[in-house]
């Protein structure tokens, strides 16, 4: 299967970095979704799209399970009736400070769902139509992020936050 290496590992880095608390683990996590999500034509392939689709939807379970119960993860908390913060996730408190509106992962969600909208051409060509398990992945994850974290990821976005997440 294609991908499935790399999946395992996005997968592995991931429970690594929430549930150990590891910086290493973060850091190889941040480095497959930049690597996967920085693709222009990898997802539009018919070989490589259901890795594509197994990842999106991998990515929207991540951040289920470590934003928590609660609606709106990333607004900060305040005295509503949800159970204490602790109790959201399954090792201790969700998962916000890492992903709060300034992250690398908006801007690179954010453009990468862009992509996925554009049609017509690139530098490369005729762009080839995104196929269907990678359109519901897609919108799984953007219906994750928004009703989670609030993120906007519709409409033309995606280019406005081209540098954001590059070196400082």
């Amino acid at each position: 299967d294609r991908g499935a290496g790399l999946l395992a590992e996005f997968q592995h880095a991931f429970l690594t970095f929430w549930a150990g608390q590891s910086l290493a683990a973060y850091g190889a996590w941040k480095a497959a979704l930049h690597l996967a999500l920085g693709c222009v034509r990898g997802p539009r392939d018919p070989g490589t799209a259901p890795f594509f689709a197994a990842l999106l939807t991998a990515l929207a379970a991540q951040l289920e399970a470590s934003l928590g119960k609660g609606e709106g993860g990333g607004g900060g908390g305040g005295g509503d009736s949800r159970q204490p913060a602790p109790a959201d996730g399954p090792f201790g408190l969700p998962m916000v400070d890492e992903l709060m509106a300034d992250s690398f992962l908006r801007a690179l969600v954010r453009r990468f769902l862009g992509r996925l909208r554009q049609e017509g051409e690139d530098a490369d060509g005729t762009l080839p139509p995104v196929p269907q398990p990678v359109r519901a992945a897609a919108a799984g994850l953007a219906g994750v992020v928004q009703a989670r974290l609030g993120w906007e990821v519709g409409g033309g976005e995606a280019e406005e936050e081209e540098d954001e997440d590059g070196p400082v």
